[in-house]
């Protein structure tokens, strides 16, 4: 039996994923939890300004992302290509972007809890490689 209630604090915030263009499998995953923790902002902002030119970043949020996301923050998500100044509380945003490349982002966000409660913010985005064309969502 899946407990949601603990599956939803898992998940709390922003959730960075690096994914290998080539083969399109995940990397890595790092959980930053900006809903309680105020310590979030910098290790979200010192993960993002340590991620290597090109490399593939996908973010997700859940539950809560806006809660405690500083203008810091905020400022490096923009940084990459990612405005999310104008998210309210509960709304959600994800996206897809290669580090150096912020105006290739593939960026969608939901600005208010009800419209997110229904509809939260997902992306799509087709990579190309040496070995042809790998779909990710």
């Amino acid at each position: 039996m899946c407990d949601k209630s603990h599956h939803i604090t898992r998940n709390r915030g922003v959730n960075i994923h690096l994914v290998d263009p080539d083969t399109c499998s995940l990397q890595s995953s790092e959980r930053f939890d900006t809903y309680k923790l105020d310590v979030a902002n910098e290790n979200l902002i010192d993960y993002l300004e340590h991620r290597r030119l090109d490399e593939i970043i996908v973010a997700v949020t859940a539950d809560e992302p806006m809660r405690l996301l500083n203008d810091k923050a905020k400022e490096a998500l923009k940084k990459i290509g990612a405005d999310v100044s104008d998210i309210h509380y509960r709304g959600t945003f994800a996206f897809v972007t290669q580090k150096g490349y912020p105006s290739d982002i593939v960026f969608k966000k939901v600005k208010t809890s009800s419209e997110s409660s229904k509809n939260p913010a997902q992306v799509t985005r087709v990579f190309s490689s040496k070995q042809g064309a790998n779909y990710c969502s």
